[in-house]
């Protein structure tokens, strides 16, 4: 599956909308490499339904140079609930008001989902706040 770009919104700030739909493979891992430029405002992950559902809380990281640049924020995601995550970092009790500026290419895994399992991630991208 690839990743699709749109720009939504208008005016003095346009959004970047980076739809990823996808189906992990027998050992419930999907990956695919995204080219990213932007502020992370907020992700919505959507699992599929039925016998497509991924396992509870599956995990999606998008990484680069060895570091999950989301911090951890797309972790533990539900199966039968669309989830929406705004794009504010955690370090330990420390909250980052300031969202994750993603720059490059990125590898977005999804892990833990299942055998042939499915579903979208929507990436929502600002180039400056």
């Amino acid at each position: 599956m690839t990743a699709t770009k749109e720009l939504v919104g208008g005016g003095n700030k346009v959004v970047q909308k980076v739809t990823v739909p996808w189906t992990s493979d027998a050992s419930g891992n999907y990956t695919e490499v995204l080219n990213l430029f932007g502020f992370l405002l907020k992700a919505v992950t959507i699992p599929s339904g039925g016998g497509t559902a991924p396992t509870a809380l599956y995990d999606i990281t998008l990484v680069q140079n060895g570091v999950d640049n989301v911090g951890g924020i797309l972790a533990d995601r539900a199966a039968a609930t669309t989830e929406l995550v705004n794009g504010i970092v955690k370090n330990g009790s420390d909250i980052s008001q300031i969202p994750p500026f993603l720059a490059g290419d990125h590898t977005f895994t999804v892990a833990n989902a299942g055998n042939a399992k499915a579903g979208t991630c929507i990436l929502y991208l600002v180039e400056s706040l």
